[in-house]
């Protein structure tokens, strides 16, 4: 099939309209990092402390945002200010493959994040606000390691799916 000059415009505009369609049924979330350097355990293998929290924080909008999806609001707004992070196992220094740093992370290795929340309706009113922790240790092991979208902090989905429920389903 030859295409026109205008069907490849007519396609183009349809993919926004649709793309524009599935974004606007998500509520905003913001992550703010508070005091990052101060963090306990943020570091990723290969990355400086500022890109591994770079990545962290970019890894969190995004487990946040999806796991937030059935109980935040289209219109509302889910603002997240991060305390402290944990991740599970710790970094050992020019180990990995061309003395490379590389996580080490066993079973019942701890981790834990600690973060304060606010959801806002449209005009900006506070609906619901509080402060969190989440410490919990590694188990069911090869489940939870998973390369996804939100590599970096797949250890805190399953308890954050918890916590939404209990929490928002008041």
């Amino acid at each position: 099939m030859k295409l026109t000059p205008i069907k490849p415009l007519i396609y183009g505009a349809v993919a926004l309209v649709v793309l524009g369609f599935s974004q606007s049924a998500v509520a905003s979330v913001e992550i703010k990092m508070i005091e990052p350097k101060k963090f306990r355990d943020v570091e990723l293998s290969g990355k400086t402390k500022q890109r591994s929290i770079d990545t962290v924080k970019k890894d969190l909008k995004k487990l946040f945002t999806t796991v937030s999806k059935p109980y935040v609001g289209e219109k509302e707004t889910l603002l997240i200010e991060v305390l402290d992070i944990d991740l599970p196992g710790y970094m050992d220094y020019v180990r990995g493959e061309g003395n490379r740093d590389i996580r080490i992370v066993k079973d019942n290795e701890p981790y834990r994040l600690k973060f304060r929340y606010q959801t806002k309706d449209s005009q900006g009113n506070v609906v619901k606000s509080g402060e969190k922790l989440i410490k919990q240790f590694m188990t069911r092991f090869p489940l939870r390691i998973k390369q996804n979208r939100t590599g970096t902090v797949i250890y805190f989905e399953e308890d954050l799916e918890k916590w939404f429920e209990a929490e928002y389903s008041k």
